[in-house]
């Protein structure tokens, strides 16, 4: 592996007894490691360390865990994996990571331990129903022992038990419930079973049927009044749940982990006091993170939730998605936004839904009512353009009219029954300031990469494909973020991609009285993430670059115009870096500036991981292609100014 990979594939073969399998009670990875892994028992995930979130092939570890922290096993629970284990032949694979091809060494040594639980071959047993506190003593002769406790938990309650619902902003704070749902095959009773965080609650001996649901509220008296009586509530809970968002954790009897999870006030707006609830999209889930994430939830249907029943059925995530915006048109030309059905075979009607510019309330959410009778077929688009639709005053259907901001703003989507907005399907989609006629639209990026950015088109396209991004003149080539000596020596590289001298400045208007008439004034572009603007009359000539310097006296021999010094430092980790260009500055408010070229790096794969204290620089592969995506960079030996 040394100078070589990162990775290294490890399949270890081997079989269990039927009667023991059938017998595990717990199960742990044992395991040395230098510097990461990803555990498999026979295709399931069980446990991690210092893995790569999204790993191409030969990925290397995200952190370093080095010799003297290798040196002993660390025990991973996999207990709640114990399912994936199987009579018979059994293959436990791990993927090795180590952190960079340069690593001195590496290591992975592991073992996988069960505990098996015997039963007696004689003698009195007892059964039991529930989970149950056991408190025992023995007598020998004339004494006693000591009293021995312990817990005992009864039936699939870890792997079946899940949370589906919660309600913990609601427009009446006293009828905040959690809902919990069986998903799997058999009933089993919840005694014992506690949430440790979020609220203080045990349950008693209450059993719970295959896909049945129970509550459990913050003021059952107040509840009720609402929801009426006959609701499967098991208790009430003590404490409240924060408006704010926070961490839940339940618990089953013995203490086993259920659930660990954070909910978030800004997932969705409806649920942050507008009356809706939390609903998971899938509380059969098999992977524990969709509880942690907001896509893993959605917003009820109605307001008020479905405690203890069904939830409703609603569109899939990214069914509709802005697809394409003008916000900054020419003249007396509108503005216009586009949505596409994504689906391959849902014809989506959008009759009553709302369009706005603004999510504050459910007033502003119903700025523009789509007209009845307005259906999105599967794999087309429809356009809205300002001046037929929302940006006319008071038409048929609107509410308030509303433009897009040439400054960048975010857009919104509420599906609605034309009166109110509804939980059946929300999005949104921010966009940052623009030039004029210049749109932006989504397009997907590589591969591992995190799905899609909104970005300038290459010119606009209603209705159709969108024509993919613009790029500028104006380019970052090379970003040197870690150098080993220091960040002294840090630099980014510009390069001009066209054949005319491009100046690094714009002449654009600011309104300097309320109603005045905007003035005419020169201003330079400049570097975001560096904090340096250039000074005036900068110039870069056709098919040249130049070099902005942290310390500009560190390569004053490169072969170009060097910039600098920056007052900023680049992040170690990575950070987003804009070359921007000055928009025009309204009365009162900040001039707007508008990003030409982004670029997010990152220290971590699918990024190149050696420019990170190793050596090289950031170098961009197409000066042609999107920047803004990690296959068009790679790691390489600095080249400042050529």
């Amino acid at each position: 592996m040394n100078n070589t990979r990162e990775t290294c594939y490890i399949r270890i073969p081997f079989t269990a007894d039927a009667d023991d399998v059938a017998n595990v009670t717990s199960m742990t990875l044992r395991i040395r490691y230098d510097d990461g892994f990803r555990a498999y028992l026979n295709g399931t995930g069980i446990a991690s360390q210092n893995a790569p979130a999204s790993p191409d092939w030969d990925t290397g570890a995200s952190a370093q865990h080095g010799d003297s922290t290798a040196v002993n096993l660390i025990d991973f629970d996999c207990s709640v994996y114990i399912n994936s284990l199987q009579a018979g032949d059994n293959i436990l694979a791990i993927r090795g990571f180590n952190r960079g091809t340069g690593s001195s060494d590496f290591l992975i040594s592991a073992e996988l331990v069960v505990d098996i639980y015997t039963p007696p071959s004689g003698g009195p047993q007892i059964t039991f129903d529930k989970s149950k506190y056991v408190k025992a003593r023995i007598k020998d002769g004339s004494d006693w022992s000591a009293v021995n406790t312990e817990v005992y938990a009864v039936g699939p309650v870890l792997d079946n038990l899940r949370i589906s619902e919660i309600m913990y902003h609601p427009a009446d704070p006293n009828t905040e419930f959690i809902e919990l749902q069986n998903v799997g095959a058999e009933a089993f009773n919840l005694n014992l079973v506690h949430f440790t965080d979020g609220i203080d609650y045990t349950f008693g001996d209450y059993s719970l049927a295959a896909g049945a649901y129970v509550l459990v509220v913050g003021n059952q008296t107040d509840f009720e009044a609402k929801y009426g009586a006959g609701l499967p509530i098991a208790g009430q809970y003590i404490g409240s749940l924060d408006n704010d968002g926070e961490e839940i954790v339940l618990r089953d009897a013995i203490g086993a982990e259920i659930h660990d999870f954070d909910y978030k006030d800004g997932w969705y707006e409806l649920t942050d006091g507008l009356g809706y609830s939390l609903t998971m999209v899938d509380p059969a889930s098999a992977d524990p993170n969709d509880w942690d994430t907001k896509f893993g939830w959605r917003s009820s249907l109605n307001a008020d939730g479905t405690p203890g029943q069904a939830s409703e059925t609603v569109l899939a995530a990214d069914s509709i998605v802005f697809n394409e915006v003008l916000s900054h048109s020419h003249g007396t030309d509108p503005d216009w936004i586009e949505l596409y059905n994504t689906t391959s075979s849902q014809d989506i009607d959008i009759s009553g839904w709302f369009l706005s510019d603004n999510d504050s309330n459910p007033s502003a959410m119903r700025k523009y009512r789509i007209p009845d009778s307005t259906i999105i077929y599967a794999g087309t688009y429809m356009v809205f353009v300002g001046d037929t639709s929302f940006d006319v005053p008071v038409p048929i259907g609107s509410n308030v009219s509303f433009g897009l901001s040439e400054g960048g703003e975010t857009v919104y989507l509420y599906s609605g029954n034309g009166t109110d907005v509804t939980g059946l399907y929300q999005t949104q989609q921010k966009f940052d300031a623009s030039e004029t006629d210049v749109t932006f639209g989504r397009y997907e990026k590589a591969e591992l990469s995190s799905g899609y950015d909104f970005v300038r088109q290459d010119s606009p396209s209603q209705d159709g494909i969108n024509d993919g991004p613009l790029i500028p003149d104006i380019v970052i080539t090379e970003i040197y973020y870690s150098p080993p000596e220091g960040s002294d020596y840090e630099f980014v590289e510009l390069y001009n991609r066209s054949d005319s001298a491009v100046m690094l400045q714009e002449t654009v208007t600011t309104q300097t009285t309320p109603g005045g008439i905007p003035v005419l004034e020169v201003v330079t572009w400049r570097l975001e993430g560096t904090g340096y603007e250039f000074p005036a009359d900068t110039e870069i000539p056709g098919y040249s670059y130049i070099l902005l310097a942290k310390v500009p006296a560190n390569y004053s021999s490169a072969p170009c115009t060097v910039y600098g010094p920056y007052d900023g430092k680049l992040s170690n980790g990575g950070e987003e870096i804009e070359i921007q260009i000055p928009g025009d500055k309204e009365y009162g408010k900040d001039r707007y500036w508008i990003p030409i070229e982004k670029i997010d790096y990152d220290n971590e794969a699918p990024w190149p991981t050696t420019p990170d204290e190793g050596g090289d620089s950031l170098d961009r592969d197409d000066i042609n292609a999107y920047s803004r995506d990690y296959s068009n960079w790679n790691a390489a030996t600095p080249t400042p100014g050529s």
